[in-house]
């Protein structure tokens, strides 16, 4: 008797799922949890906030969460803008109306980045401290990414 020695990755992780978040997207997740975490947790130490583990972490994977669904409103003002105003959306360069559209998705996604860091760290700091993190979180993490052309 033959053994067949297939294996069977469509019932552990089905292939199709790979269209929507390809095979790099943990690599990903893990380098926007270190970068979020290296943000707040240096505000935080230059500013000589101490907190515990637990607040610490808690903070981080809010952050971190928050950050994605930022992004994706991003993302989603910056479609509503290319169809809108007919340009790629996978360009930043291609015209005026992309280059300002990019630039006004970067940015309400920073602010929306901010003010969220800084509405959940007012509850582990004081107001002057939460809002230092929450600019940081706003400028660093914005993002930025969007500018590098894609060729879809």
């Amino acid at each position: 008797m033959e053994m067949n020695n297939s294996k069977l990755y469509n019932i552990i992780f089905p292939l199709w799922t790979l269209i929507f978040f390809p095979p790099y997207i943990f690599l990903v997740l893990i380098g926007n949890l270190i970068i979020d975490a290296l943000v707040i947790f240096l505000t935080t130490y230059f500013n000589r906030i101490k907190l515990s583990r637990k607040e610490l972490k808690t903070i981080i994977i809010r952050a971190w969460a928050f950050g994605f669904g930022a992004d994706l409103i991003g993302v989603f003002l910056l479609f509503l803008l290319s169809t809108t105003f007919k340009f790629n959306g996978y360009n930043a360069f291609e015209s005026l109306e992309a280059a300002f559209s990019f630039i006004a998705s970067v940015i309400l996604a920073g602010m929306l980045i901010a003010f969220f860091n800084y509405r959940q760290c007012r509850k582990f700091m004081d107001g002057k401290i939460a809002r230092k993190v929450g600019i940081a979180m706003g400028i660093i993490t914005a993002p930025w990414m969007f500018f590098i052309p894609t060729h879809y």
